[in-house]
């Protein structure tokens, strides 16, 4: 599981009781990878807004975890972009595939498709508005590039999707049609 940040709407169920109650982690075979610039201020306590629980995740967290850097290849193929702003290591992931094709995994760099048309409007939780800012002009750079998609998890049910500009000029989100292949892998109940 590679976190885009660790605030509790993207940290989930990362870890799961027994009967006896002690935490394991939700996907066994799993590793569990955040950004170096993401895990040292949360572990610290200088984060606290979003920050997820102590004992249900950063301590199971802390011994489990593999931490990266920007630029650093996660998985084959898959590249670690530091977006910070949101929170201090926030990360986008750059999945490539064939054929020059790749998905941006964007976390909560936006959180509305108008923020495409309008980076400057902020999140309540960003932590540097500023270094949004900065992020969200490089994410539309890489977002405009041709064979380039894109999921963000706070879309809704457009949660897919490519970056393109209208005939203005101003850049808008175009939805792509998607489907669940397989039914979520944790019951939530």
């Amino acid at each position: 599981m590679a976190f885009t940040h660790l605030h509790t709407d993207h940290t989930g169920v990362g870890f799961v009781p027994d009967r006896g109650q002690a935490l394991h982690k939700a996907f066994p075979r799993a590793d569990y990878l955040v950004a170096g610039a993401e895990w040292g201020p949360f572990w610290r306590g200088e984060i606290k807004v979003g920050a997820p629980s102590w004992d249900g995740f950063m301590v199971p967290m802390s011994r489990v975890l593999r931490e990266f850097g920007d630029g650093d290849e996660v998985w084959p193929s898959v590249t670690a972009l530091i977006t910070p702003g949101h929170s201090p290591g926030h990360t986008t992931y750059v999945v490539s595939a064939s054929r020059g094709r790749r998905i941006l995994v964007l976390g909560d760099a936006f959180h509305t498709p108008a923020q495409l048309t309008h980076p400057e409007w902020p999140s309540g939780p960003d932590v540097d508005v500023e270094g949004v800012l900065k992020a969200r002009r490089t994410l539309l750079d890489q977002l405009l590039a041709p064979r380039t998609y894109a999921f963000a998890f706070h879309f809704g049910d457009q949660a897919f999707g490519r970056v393109v500009r209208d005939a203005a000029g101003d850049v808008q989100w175009r939805p792509v049609p998607s489907r669940a292949l397989l039914p979520s892998p944790v019951r939530l109940s």
